[in-house]
């Protein structure tokens, strides 16, 4: 994982995911949330780990201090999905996943389901506080709190879920209907109140405490669009097109 200094547009800082995961792998996605003050990186290799006649994806959760570029502590094999450090910095929120067995099938092999949940792990420690079921069945592609409420914004293939967490209740849902249900690229604003999608041509705001879409722009990508982040003054966007990151 790289760091850069978009001003000067250079490398200010590295860190190296776990031995014995490549980033030349397929689907190598790997998981990274940044804390509210810009001070801890958090991150997960999520990579395909053949387990048996199937794939399940994970790595070791690693916190490291942005300051002194050292790592604070690590958790082995942990199947996280997505992250989200809480207002205060205190807290960090994922989703895990993991298979439970749920039989045999007609030739005697061991089947599996897919089971959810939310982790909530000290973010001082790493220790976990609590697990709770999700309130959708839904692989999350990414989450983030909303200013400094309860409220976790989560975003999947069936739209928005706004979740209180401390009524453990979904708030507020807002569902795809156009054609741009289907995105390559998301970004939460770093206050988590804005939403950016972006596909092969377009990037659309969303205002997430309106519920309303507050900007859409057409935009024909070269590429594949990979990645996108809000600056924290909501003034700039960056994107990675084919792997090369621009402003």
């Amino acid at each position: 994982i790289k760091v850069w200094d978009v001003a000067s547009k250079k490398e200010v800082q590295s860190f190296r995911l776990q031995e014995g995961f490549s980033t030349d792998k397929p689907n190598f996605d790997p998981v990274v949330a940044i804390s509210p003050d810009g001070k801890r990186l958090a991150a997960v290799p999520s990579v395909p780990v053949e387990e048996g006649s199937s794939f399940r994806t994970g790595g070791k959760l690693m916190m490291w201090n942005l300051e002194d570029g050292q790592e604070e502590w690590s958790l082995e094999d942990s199947e996280l999905k997505t992250l989200a450090f809480s207002p205060d910095g205190s807290q960090l929120v994922g989703q895990m996943k993991h298979l439970q067995e749920s039989g045999k099938d007609s030739k005697g092999r061991t089947r599996y389901r897919q089971e959810l949940e939310l982790v909530h792990f000290d973010a001082q420690t790493g220790t976990v506080k609590t697990r709770r079921p999700p309130l959708q069945k839904r692989t999350l592609d990414a989450m983030s709190f909303i200013g400094e409420t309860g409220v976790l914004a989560t975003l999947s293939s069936g739209g928005v879920a706004l979740r209180d967490l401390e009524a453990n209740e979904t708030a507020r849902r807002f569902e795809w209907h156009d054609d741009r249900h289907f995105y390559d690229a998301h970004a939460f604003s770093p206050d988590g109140k804005y939403l950016l999608r972006g596909g092969n041509d377009f990037l659309e705001l969303s205002d997430l405490e309106q519920g309303t879409v507050i900007g859409l722009l057409t935009a024909e990508f070269p590429d594949t669009l990979w990645e996108l982040a809000i600056s924290r003054d909501l003034k700039k966007v960056a994107c990675t097109v084919d792997h090369t990151p621009s402003v």
